[in-house]
C-alpha cells in the first residue's frame, strides 16, 4: 500500500471527505516516482518508485515538511515543481525549462538535479488536488528520469550539426547521387572545384563531368559501391566549367535510408599538385639514377687510383679492398677477402678498433679518425691513420674505412721528438753549465777591472769583454724563458699586476743619459700568470727606451674588459717615440725580427713578450698611439685573464 502518514491519516481523510480520492493502490504502483503533499507542504504519500529513485524509503519521508522532499534531488531545501503549481510561468522558468501549463497541471524539465550523486535530467508533472467542495487539499507530482533520452537527443543534434558543419566547411568536394548516378547534392567546395553554378550540377549524371578516358573506370567504381563491394580511392580527371581537365582523387560509399540503399556519397579533391610532384619525382629519380651511376663510376676510379687504402669490412670480414690496400698491407685481394679483418691489425690495437667499431654501430660517440699499428704480410710493423664510417652494404650495416700509411710521418715525428729533446738538453747545458762559466769569467773580469786604471787602454778591452759576457748571460736567460713559454711549462698562479707594473715603472723612471718620464697610476688587479710577467712589461718599456732618442714619455694604463666571455685586465703601454711602421706591427713579435731603428739587440725581446703572454692564455698586439699616424708613437696592448 502507498506510504501514508499513519497518525495524520484520519485528519487527511477528513479534509478529503466527499472529495475525489486517488486510490492508494494506484499511487503506490505508479511506474513513475510520485509524491503527494498537503496544503501545509507535508509529505503524505511517497510511492515505491520514488523510494527506488531517491534511495529514501517512505517511512523516512512521510510527515516531513519544510521542503525536506527536495533534498534527495537538489541537496538542499527548496521549492520544487509540486510547489509551483499555479505560479506565473516566469517564476517557474527560473529553475525549469520546456514548461507546459494546462490549467492547474504543470509539466517541466530540469537539468540541475543530482540523485544518488549522479547528475540527472528529470521530467516532472505536477497538479493541484481538489476536494468535492472545490477547495484545494494538496498537490501531486510524478517525476521521470529522462537523462538517457535527453543525452541521446543532444548527441544526435550535436552529431547532425557537426556533420552539417563538416560537409559545408570542408575543403574536399562532396556530392550525393541517387541509385541511377544522378547528382542530388553538392557542397560549396564541390561547386568551387567544379567551376559551375549549383543548378548546372544538380540533376546531371556524374559521368557528365568525367573525362572520356576515365568514364568506364568511374562507372565500374560506382557499380561496385552500389552492390556493397569495397572501392579503393580512385584517381581520374574531371572537366571543370572552363573546360580544363583537373586530376582528382575520389572515394565514396553507399547511402542508406534505414535498410534501403538510396544512392551514394562521393568525396573528391584536386590532386593536380600531387600529379605534378609525381612527375617531378619521376624526373628526379631518373636524374638521381644517372647521377648515382656516374658517382659509382667516379668512386670506382677514385678507389682504384688513390694512394690511400679503402676497404669495407662487415662482421669482421673484408668485403671490398682497393689496390692501395693490397699495396700497403702486402696481401693480394684474394688473400684479404678470405682473411679475418683483425688479422692485419697489430695485437696491441685490436681492442681499440673493436671498441670504436661497436660504438659506431650503436650510434655512440667514437673518434672520426685515429691511429693504429698494423702488420704487413712480410711481418713489418707499420702505422696507419684510419677514417671509418658506417654504411649499408648489401642491405646490412658495414664499416667503410679509409686508411693512410703514416709510417714515414711517425718516424719523422719520432726523429723530431728526439731532436727536440736534444735541443732541450743543449739549452739546459747552456742555461746551467755555460752560464756558470760565464759567471765565473764575469767575476774574474770584475777583479781585473778593479786592478787596472780606467784610463789604461787595457781597461777598455776588459770592460768590453765584461759587457759581451753579460749579453751572453741575458741571451741564455731569454732562451730559457722562451722554452718555458713555447712548451707551456709555465706554472700559472694569481699575480698582482699592479705591483708588477709599479716595479717596472720605478726601474725605468731613471735611465742614465736619458730624459724618460713614466706615467702610471697604481691599480689593483689580479691576473693568472707567473713570475715571468715582469719580463713582458720590462721588454715593452725597455724597447720604447732603446728605440728612441731624446726626451721620452711612457704612459701605462689598466682597465677591465671581457674577451670571448672571459674577464680580463687590459694593459696599454704607449710612448711618444718614433712609432712602428704599419707593415711591422705584427712582424716585430716574430723571432729575430727587429724594428727599423739602429738600436742594438738580439731581436728576441718582443718574441719573448708574445710567447709569455700566450703562455698566460692572453694576447698582445701593437698599434699607433694616434690612430693613422705611425710616426707619433706606438701603443702596446696586453690582455690577461683576471683571477
Amino acid at each position: 500500500m502507498v506510504g501514508m502518514l499513519p497518525e495524520d491519516k484520519g485528519n487527511f481523510y477528513d479534509r478529503l471527505h466527499d472529495s475525489v480520492i486517488l486510490p492508494s493502490s494506484i499511487v503506490e504502483f505508479y511506474p513513475d516516482a510520485t509524491l503527494v503533499v498537503d496544503n501545509g507542504g507535508r509529505v503524505v504519500a511517497w510511492n515505491k518508485a520514488m523510494g527506488e529513485m531517491t534511495g529514501v524509503p517512505a517511512e523516512d519521508m512521510l510527515g516531513k515538511g519544510n521542503y525536506e522532499y527536495s533534498i534527495p534531488f537538489y541537496g538542499k531545501r527548496m521549492p520544487i515543481l509540486v510547489d509551483m503549481v499555479g505560479l506565473p510561468r516566469e517564476e517557474v522558468s527560473s529553475r525549469y525549462t520546456n514548461i507546459i501549463v494546462h490549467g492547474d497541471t504543470l509539466e517541466a524539465l530540469t537539468i540541475k538535479a543530482k540523485v544518488k550523486g549522479r547528475d540527472v535530467v528529470l521530467w516532472g508533472t505536477a497538479a493541484r488536488l481538489y476536494g468535492l467542495n472545490g477547495k484545494p487539499v494538496g498537490a501531486i507530482e510524478s517525476i521521470r528520469d529522462v537523462t538517457a533520452q535527453d543525452m541521446v537527443e543532444r548527441k544526435l543534434m550535436e552529431s547532425e550539426e557537426k556533420y552539417r558543419t563538416i560537409i559545408t566547411s570542408t575543403n574536399d568536394a562532396i556530392i550525393t547521387v541517387d541509385t541511377k548516378g544522378i547528382i542530388t547534392y553538392v557542397n560549396p567546395s564541390g561547386i568551387k572545384m567544379m567551376g559551375r553554378p549549383y543548378d548546372d550540377i544538380i540533376g546531371r549524371h556524374f559521368t557528365y563531368f568525367v573525362v572520356d578516358a576515365y568514364k568506364d573506370r568511374a562507372i565500374q567504381a560506382f557499380s561496385q559501391g552500389m552492390v556493397g563491394s569495397p572501392v579503393p580511392p580512385l584517381e581520374i580527371e574531371m572537366v571543370d566549367g572552363d573546360g580544363r581537365q583537373v586530376p582528382i582523387e575520389l572515394s565514396g560509399g553507399a547511402l542508406h535510408s534505414g535498410r534501403v540503399k538510396v544512392g551514394a556519397i562521393v568525396t573528391f579533391r584536386d590532386v593536380s599538385e600531387r600529379w605534378k610532384a609525381h612527375e617531378r619525382l619521376e624526373r628526379r629519380v631518373k636524374e638521381r639514377t644517372e647521377e648515382l651511376a656516374l658517382s659509382e663510376e667516379k668512386f670506382r676510379v677514385l678507389a682504384e687510383t688513390t694512394s690511400s687504402a679503402i676497404f669495407i669490412y662487415q662482421k669482421g670480414r673484408f668485403r671490398y679492398v682497393n689496390p692501395a690496400t693490397c699495396r700497403i698491407t702486402g696481401y693480394s685481394e684474394e688473400e684479404l677477402l678470405t682473411m679475418n679483418f683483425w688479422d692485419w691489425v697489430h695485437p696491441d690495437y685490436q681492442e681499440l678498433v673493436k671498441r670504436n667499431g661497436r660504438a659506431r654501430r650503436h650510434g655512440q660517440l667514437s673518434p672520426p679518425r685515429y691511429e693504429i699499428k698494423f702488420v704487413t704480410r712480410g711481418g713489418e710493423e707499420r702505422w696507419a691513420e684510419l677514417t671509418p664510417g658506417l654504411i649499408e652494404y648489401n642491405k646490412r650495416p658495414a664499416i667503410l674505412v679509409t686508411a693512410v700509411d703514416i709510417t714515414d710521418r711517425k718516424r719523422t715525428e719520432e726523429a723530431l721528438k728526439n731532436s727536440k729533446e736534444n735541443a732541450e738538453m743543449y739549452l739546459d747545458l747552456m742555461g746551467h753549465d755555460i752560464n756558470n762559466m760565464d759567471q765565473v769569467a764575469l767575476g774574474y773580469l770584475e777583479m781585473a777591472m778593479k786592478a787596472v786604471q780606467e784610463d789604461d787602454p787595457v781597461y777598455a778591452y776588459i770592460s768590453r769583454s765584461y759587457a759581451m759576457l753579460q749579453e751572453s748571460s741575458r741571451l741564455i736567460d731569454n732562451l730559457r724563458k722562451v722554452q718555458q713559454a713555447v712548451d707551456r711549462k709555465l706554472r700559472l698562479e694569481a699575480v698582482d699586476l699592479g705591483a708588477i707594473l709599479s716595479e717596472v715603472a720605478e726601474e725605468y723612471s731613471i735611465v742614465p743619459g736619458r730624459d724618460v718620464t713614466i706615467e702610471y697610476r697604481p691599480v689593483e688587479c689580479q691576473v693568472m700568470a707567473s713570475r715571468l710577467l715582469k719580463d713582458v712589461f720590462s721588454n715593452i718599456v725597455g724597447n720604447a727606451v732603446k728605440h728612441s732618442t731624446g726626451p721620452l714619455k711612457v704612459s701605462i694604463g689598466v682597465r677591465p674588459c671581457v674577451h670571448n666571455g672571459v674577464r680580463c685586465c687590459e694593459v696599454s703601454v704607449e710612448d711618444d717615440g718614433p712609432g712602428i711602421p704599419e707593415g711591422l706591427k705584427d712582424a716585430i713579435f716574430s723571432r729575430m725580427k727587429r724594428g727599423s731603428t739602429k738600436a742594438p739587440g738580439s731581436g728576441l725581446g718582443l718574441y719573448i713578450v708574445r710567447s709569455l703572454v700566450e703562455g698566460f692564455n692572453g694576447r698582445v698586439w701593437a698599434e699607433d698611439r694616434v690612430p693613422g699616424k705611425p710616426g707619433d708613437g706606438s701603443r702596446f696592448v696586453v690582455q690577461l685573464p683576471s683571477v
